[in-house]
């Protein structure tokens, strides 16, 4: 989230993150101050951890004296127990660089299908799909590809 300021006099922002975590209705917060020595932006960094899956609800805060109206911006989230993973690897795939990545990790549910052997059933189940070098992509996988996606799923292509 980027927000532009015309600094006027301003040496230090102070940023509030307020999460609601809604399963126990408690509120998280966080904050960082960003200092403006003689240079116009600033970069910082809000770190914020998470130790329950669901939807989240925040505001991101500025809290600055010059600018009256602005200063809240509301964000929503989802964090997952697990990341579904299903890799389709195509013929042509040589290299594991995919199966690297994800599968010791234990936020992330990781499958592989071979490019001939999609089970298109656990589409429903998955969270990302990685389209691994296809040769090609049939009409009847394309249309599951496209009702996942609408659904709400996250593709990538390599």
């Amino acid at each position: 989230m980027k927000k532009t300021i015309t600094l006027n006099k301003i040496t230090s922002l102070l940023f509030i993150l307020f999460v609601l975590v809604t399963a126990f209705g408690k509120q998280t917060t966080a904050q960082c101050v960003a200092n403006f020595a003689s240079v116009q932006t600033a970069n910082n960094e809000i770190t914020f951890t998470n130790s329950d899956s669901g939807f989240k609800q925040g505001i991101l805060r500025v809290d600055d004296q010059s600018i009256s109206n602005d200063d809240d911006y509301f964000l929503s989230f989802r964090v997952y127990d697990k990341i579904n993973i299903l890799e389709v690897k195509g013929v042509s795939a040589t290299d594991d660089a995919v199966h690297t990545v994800f599968l010791d990790d234990p936020d992330f549910n990781f499958t592989v299908n071979n490019e001939g052997n999609v089970n298109y059933a656990a589409f429903t189940q998955q969270n990302l799909i990685v389209l691994n070098q296809l040769k090609s992509i049939a009409s009847g996988f394309s249309s599951e590809l496209k009702k996942f996606i609408e659904n709400g799923g996250s593709m990538l292509i390599i």
